[in-house]
């Protein structure tokens, strides 16, 4: 008889194919800006109240944590231009920035705030400002600088600006 034909193994089972991931859900839509967490929204009109209660402390010193009357920080400067407007906001200027409905600079209209910081990092805002319209803004700038007003600098600012 003839030798039997050598054989090869059977292949080993198939392993079970690894089952697919559960998809991801869609992030839910959002505004491209951003609403802030602020319950309330000032009008236009407030905000012009805003500045014009900014512009009246216009001289006064810069004073580190300040919040008036006799000097102001930059964030004090602006929770009390817009309290004196009849709206509330956070005392920082990185809470200001968490607060306030986020807008595009080409948006800005009187009252509106500027942050300023590192690159696109909220967590980096070392100050804020308020527009006053015509490319100024108000500030509380440091110390040895009183209330102020001067030409808006772009440099260091987050990617967009605030209204309460």
């Amino acid at each position: 008889p003839a030798p039997p034909a050598p054989t090869t193994p059977p292949p080993p089972p198939a392993a079970e194919p690894e089952p697919e991931p559960e998809p991801r859900p869609e992030p839910p839509a959002s505004d491209p800006y951003g609403l802030g967490t602020g319950s309330q929204r000032g009008s236009a009109g407030q905000g012009q109240a805003a500045v014009e209660w900014a512009m009246g402390k216009v001289g006064t010193p810069y004073l580190w944590g300040g919040t008036g009357p006799d000097g102001y920080d930059c964030s004090g400067l602006t929770s009390q231009a817009w309290k004196a407007a009849g709206l509330s906001i956070n005392r920082t200027s990185r809470d200001q920035y968490k607060q306030v409905r986020k807008i595009a600079y080409d948006q800005l209209r009187a009252g509106d705030l500027i942050f300023y910081g590192r690159g696109n990092d909220p967590t980096s805002i070392t100050h804020v400002a308020m527009y006053v319209g015509g490319g100024q803004m108000v500030e509380a700038s440091r110390p040895g600088v009183p209330v102020r007003v001067t030409s808006v600098r772009w440099s260091g600012t987050m990617p967009f600006a605030g209204r309460p």
